[in-house]
């Protein structure tokens, strides 16, 4: 009897040993995919700012007078009557040397489409991913500032150019033109949601962030980053002294 209590409390070690040995094993696998999936959306949040980043620079790059010309982001918003509208095109470094497009698109306040519909970015057209991997596209939109009169450096007018100590007034170059530029980078395939939803999001305006929380709300991961530029009409004004 003594010979068979001893061999029953070694099974009962044994398969007590073994539940803590799954117990911990679990723990384990479990801390290991929640650091995956940290350091995953690391990588896809690193992979998205480099993609704006990129952008931006090849937008900044671009000369004012392509900018400016009738179907520039800054010659379209100049006309009459497109002052309050919204520029838009997708950022195709694969098919595209130049980072304007040959059609031009806006949107209205009410949210009408203005333009040709190629001109911003789709999920189901492969040129629109910034590389051949397919992960993520870039939609720039361009805008003249809310608080802007006309555009044209908010009430100023004009943009600093430095400071007169002798009069303690700063000097400004008359002619500027104030625009918003947002690059928004995202990466539909680690999204359940369709292909037509996320385009209907690529074709809100991004002022106000109706783009980001349509994008949000269907789960597509994203960045967004927005740069305010000033851009002189006329290098050759004559600074004037305004006071500060």
């Amino acid at each position: 009897m003594k010979e068979q209590f001893q061999t029953g409390a070694a099974l009962i070690v044994v398969l007590i040993t073994l539940l803590l040995i799954t117990v911990i094993g679990i723990a384990a696998i479990r801390t290991g995919l929640v650091n995956l999936n940290v350091s995953t959306a690391n990588q896809v949040r690193n992979l998205l700012m480099q993609n704006s980043d990129t952008a931006a620079e090849n937008f900044e790059a671009i000369p004012l007078s392509d900018l400016r010309s009738p179907k520039g982001p800054l010659g379209l918003l100049d006309i009459q009557g497109n002052q309050a509208k919204e520029y838009i095109l997708c950022y195709r470094p694969k098919s595209q040397t130049n980072v304007l497009p040959s059609l031009s698109r806006v949107i209205n306040n009410e949210g009408g489409i203005e333009g040709n519909a190629s001109a911003n970015c789709a999920t189901n057209r492969p040129n629109d991913y910034t590389s051949n991997r397919s992960t993520v596209i870039t939609q720039i939109h361009v805008i003249r500032p809310s608080g802007s009169k006309d555009g044209v450096c908010n009430d100023l007018k004009c943009t600093e150019i430095g400071y007169e100590a002798s009069t303690e007034k700063v000097v400004k170059l008359p002619g500027s033109v104030a625009y918003r530029v947002f690059y928004t980078s995202l990466n539909p395939t680690l999204s359940t949601a369709s292909s037509s939803s996320i385009n209907a999001c690529l074709d809100k305006r991004q002022n106000g962030s109706l783009l980001s929380n349509c994008l949000i709300d269907l789960g597509v991961p994203l960045d967004v980053q927005v740069q305010d530029y000033l851009y002189a009409q006329n290098l050759n004004s004559n600074p004037i002294t305004l006071g500060s």
